[in-house]
């Protein structure tokens, strides 16, 4: 009889073990490129304080989201963001301002007497979509110590040629890059 009961408990653990399945493996991410070497840049041109950056909810969490379609979003459960998608916006800009002549400081400071303007950006959208493009879009404000600035809008959009999450995020960088552009721009006016 025990000899029975030790068989069904045997047993039973392996049916238990053969219909466990493995937790599905996740994949983590990153918006700034940590392998990129800071560029060397002419002295700054002008700075600014990054004042805020407001996004959409759907970026506050750490799924990585694809638009499925016109009404419909996906939350990926194996595919996150290794750290809040707000500090890798932040990373990707200040870099790519540097490049372009502008130094973001930290609120609260400046350089000697002149007030660096203040910058405010909203994120809309930055998402890859069913219809194969990533998009940025959105608004910013670059208000000077003597003039408030106009708010200005943005919607860069650029094709994925590749499957996954990698490529589009890669893409997006490359749209940060163009909000960098349109900032320094306005900030060296």
């Amino acid at each position: 009889m025990r000899r029975m009961r030790i068989l069904g408990y045997i047993t039973l653990l392996g049916l238990l073990g053969g219909c466990a399945s493995q937790a599905p493996q996740l994949q983590y991410y990153v918006l700034h490129s940590p392998a990129e070497k800071p560029a060397v840049s002419a002295p700054p041109a002008s700075a600014v304080t990054l004042d805020q950056l407001i996004l959409p909810e759907y970026l506050k969490q750490r799924s990585l989201t694809m638009q499925t379609s016109s009404t419909t979003l996906h939350y990926s459960p194996t595919h996150v963001w290794a750290e809040p998608v707000q500090h890798g916006v932040v990373q990707t800009l200040t870099s790519a301002l540097l490049e372009r002549g502008v130094t973001v400081l930290p609120t609260g400071r400046h350089r000697g007497e002149v007030m660096p303007a203040t910058l405010s950006i909203q994120i809309d959208d930055m998402i890859a979509t069913w219809q194969g493009e990533v998009i940025l879009k959105g608004h910013f404000w670059l208000d000077a110590a003597d003039k408030q600035g106009a708010r200005q809008g943005f919607d860069y959009r650029a094709a994925l040629s590749d499957d996954g999450f990698s490529h589009s995020i890669s893409q997006l960088r490359g749209l940060i890059a163009q909000l960098a552009d349109d900032i320094a721009a306005t900030a060296t006016r």
